[in-house]
């Protein structure tokens, strides 16, 4: 019985000489679809990799007291299980209004790239010219379902282009090399990997004009305590952004 109580004693003497980010670490967990070369790895598993996970890991190694876990699971998936709450956030995301109903987007982008049409040199061997959206009426359009393109949406809505919503981009590039699409969008560094791993390489071009430039954040449903994350994160990602860090991960990749 005196063992008993010494060794709890111990225990309990030891508890306030550990770290405080070894006590009580909050568990913050993060979700997205597989996504070269962003979130690289299986869905239903981890991520191995990619630019959106090396760079989401880096910034949550900086903050104190927060264990970071990430998943790869369907893109609708994700944000269902965000806008549930089962889920603390997206590893990237862009800005939508609908998406701003449930969850809380950093006030600080982490990455910036040109949302693109790309498309088949042998098919437009003079390429793919526009400047309204009526100019791309004569086109099948492929987009990611769940993907947030606004104005592209739009004019699908008002039926002045013609969109195909597929599972995943990759089955969207697919597509463009069978011509079972006319066009794909896609951001730059996305399509430029799918459209290699898809047998395309050498054989597509990017449309100059690109349909936005697209800021992508780290988002935290409204459900999840993480939001009070935020400000913090929003320091972090500054920090990073000084440092460069962003570029020197992409120039891995």
């Amino acid at each position: 019985m005196e063992s008993r109580i010494v060794f709890k004693s111990l225990g309990i003497l030891l508890l306030f000489f550990l770290p405080i980010s070894l006590i009580a670490q909050q568990k913050i967990v993060l979700c997205e679809d597989p996504w070269p070369p962003y979130t690289i790895g299986q869905s239903g598993y981890a991520p191995t990799g990619g630019i959106a996970v090396e760079y989401v890991t880096e910034l949550f190694s900086r903050m104190e007291g927060v264990q970071l876990e990430m998943i790869l699971i369907p893109w609708k998936r994700c944000l269902a299980e965000v806008e549930e709450g089962n889920i603390d956030g997206v590893i990237l995301a862009l800005y939508s209004e609908e998406r701003a109903t449930y969850m809380q987007f950093s006030n600080e982008p982490y990455f910036i790239n040109p949302i693109s049409l790309f498309y088949l040199k042998e098919k437009y061997p003079s390429g793919v010219q526009w400047e309204t959206y009526n100019d791309l009426s004569p086109y099948r359009i492929g987009l990611l379902r769940g993907s947030s393109v606004p104005e592209l949406e739009k004019a699908a809505k008002d039926n002045i282009v013609t969109l195909d919503l597929g599972k995943t981009a990759e089955l969207n590039f697919r597509k463009l090399a069978k011509g079972r699409l006319d066009l794909v969008v896609s951001n730059n560094l996305v399509g430029n990997t799918l459209a290699k791993e898809t047998g395309l390489e050498g054989k597509y071009g990017i449309v100059d004009r690109p349909l936005m430039v697209s800021k992508y954040y780290l988002p935290f449903s409204k459900k999840s305590p993480a939001i009070k994350l935020i400000p913090q994160m929003d320091k972090i990602i500054r920090e990073m952004q000084a440092e460069g860090v962003m570029q020197k991960i992409i120039e891995k990749y």
